[in-house]
Parts: C-alpha cells; sequence; structure tokens
C-alpha cells in the first residue's frame, strides 16, 4: 500500500522525464557544487536510463577544463573519478577564471558592424535636419523683426522704436528737426 502511494505522489508531483532528462542534459552545471555532488545530482535525475559511460562524458562537459584533462584518462570507476575530482578541486591554489558561455551574442559581429554603420548615418542626418532648422529659425526671425530705420535716413532707431517719445534722438534723424 505504501509502494503504491509514493508511486502515485511521486508521478502527480515529480518531474517528468523528459524534464529530468532535459535538466540533466542541458541546464544542470557545476556551480558551486563539488565534482562528487554534481554526479550524484545527475544520477538522481537520470534514473539508471544511462550507462556509466554516457553519464561520464556528460559529467565531464560540466567540469573544469583542467580538471576534465586530468581526469579523463582515468580508468577508474565513476565513483572513484568524481572523488579524485575533488580532491583536484581542493588542491588547486588561487582563483580560477572560469569561461562564460555568450549565448546572448548569437548575432554575428559583421552584422552588429553593419547596425553601427546605419546607426551613424541616422545620427548624422538628424544632426543635419537640426542645423538646417536652426538656420532656417534665424532666417525667420530676421525677417520678422522690424526693419531698422538706418538704411532710410528719415528717422532714427529711437524715434522708429519709441515715436514721440524718444529721447536719445541721433542724426540724420527728420524728427529731430521738431
Amino acid at each position: 500500500m505504501y509502494d503504491t502511494l509514493k508511486a502515485h505522489i511521486v508521478q502527480r508531483f515529480g518531474e517528468s522525464e523528459q524534464r529530468r532528462i532535459k535538466k540533466l542534459l542541458q541546464e544542470l552545471e557545476l556551480g558551486d557544487m563539488r565534482p562528487s555532488q554534481l554526479l550524484r545530482e545527475m544520477r538522481k535525475l537520470d534514473g539508471n536510463g544511462m550507462n556509466d559511460a554516457m553519464l561520464k562524458l556528460v559529467w565531464l562537459n560540466r567540469l573544469p577544463p583542467d580538471v576534465r584533462s586530468i581526469i579523463s584518462i582515468s580508468r577508474e570507476p565513476l565513483g572513484k573519478v568524481a572523488c579524485l575530482a575533488d580532491k583536484i578541486l581542493e588542491a588547486r591554489d588561487g582563483p580560477q577564471l572560469h569561461a562564460a558561455s555568450n549565448a546572448v551574442s548569437s548575432v554575428p559581429n559583421h552584422t552588429l558592424t553593419q547596425q553601427i554603420e546605419q546607426l551613424s548615418k541616422e545620427i548624422t542626418i538628424l544632426k543635419s535636419r537640426v542645423s538646417s532648422q536652426s538656420r532656417n529659425r534665424n532666417r525667420s526671425s530676421l525677417r520678422n523683426r522690424p526693419q531698422t530705420p538706418q538704411s532710410t535716413a528719415e528717422t532714427c532707431w529711437y524715434h522708429f522704436k519709441f515715436g514721440d517719445n524718444a529721447k536719445k534722438c541721433r542724426p540724420p534723424c527728420t524728427k529731430s528737426l521738431n
């Protein structure tokens, strides 16, 4: 009765076989685990579906390259090889450099270069539009500004601006004669 209940609970709430295999082959990484812990986790996910040779191959691919190169030649059983990998990692001194996969950058470099060139062209076009709009505004403001009377010798700027209330008249203004 216990075994039947356990089987139903595991079947209902446990991970599916496909999910376990996907996790085993793609998602499970060494991270901060020891190699022997990673192997135990892989065996638990495997559920006795793989032989030791296949499991060893998958497990070795998750280890750092220097450890992998040392233990890949071992003919010992997989459990002993995992203990050996633990000892190798313990014996390493100093910080280690781990390679990170660049899954985000799947775009080739030449495509990125083309995109940068296109953006540069668009920026140049926008700059020229802004500067031409700025010049057009300056021209239109000059056109809308009232003409200064200096071109006409009849009135000075003060009389043009303030009319009869001008106090600083300059010659040759005809209004100053009044």
